[in-house]
């Protein structure tokens, strides 16, 4: 059973494909994962003051145009 803790040999063994030069990935980091939540929590922050920026406008129009 291959173990990501292994690196690049086993897995490439398994496939038949020479070893990458470049180091096997660490995404599992705590400071990688820490990372990801925050660029994730900081979108999500975006994207509800952007709809709640277009629901206002909305509101205003509509509130200038029945009045």
């Amino acid at each position: 059973m291959f173990q990501v803790t292994e690196g690049w040999a086993p897995l490439c063994r398994f496939l038949g494909m020479p070893e990458p030069s470049e180091p096997f990935p660490g995404l599992n980091s705590r400071p990688a994962i820490k990372q990801s939540i925050r660029n994730l929590t900081r979108r999500c922050y975006v994207t509800v003051a952007l709809y709640a920026a277009a629901a206002a406008l909305i509101a205003g129009a509509l509130y200038r145009a029945l009045r």
